[in-house]
């Protein structure tokens, strides 16, 4: 294990939905591609890796979200909440993720 520093934190709560997701896709590409297994893990490698690279860094910049500053200080918790936290904003920054369709993709 590493350190807290170095140690990766998930600030998505997404790890079972990608497992699903990938299973999916792979059970999907290997399906479509079953004589060639190589083409069907590169097709499904293809078809992941922009995802996954999305959720991961997104996870850490709602780890600065939550971990905020602002959030440190008394004075400014309230307006920080109130600019960051409102439903509306959330909505903007995790729509992408929780309206994904796993089943739209072109396998």
């Amino acid at each position: 294990m590493g350190t807290r520093a170095t140690q990766p934190f998930q600030f998505l709560g997404q790890g079972a939905v990608m497992a699903i997701e990938d299973a999916y896709v792979v059970a999907a590409c290997l399906e479509k591609y079953f004589e060639s297994p190589i083409v069907a893990f590169e097709r499904y490698e293809g078809i992941r890796r922009t995802r996954a690279a999305s959720v991961v860094q997104k996870s850490h910049e709602n780890r600065r979200q939550i971990f905020s500053s602002a959030l440190a200080e008394e004075s400014q918790i309230a307006a920080s909440v109130k600019s960051e936290w409102q439903q509306v904003r959330v909505n903007e920054r995790l729509d992408w993720l929780y309206k994904y369709d796993v089943t739209a993709a072109r396998i």
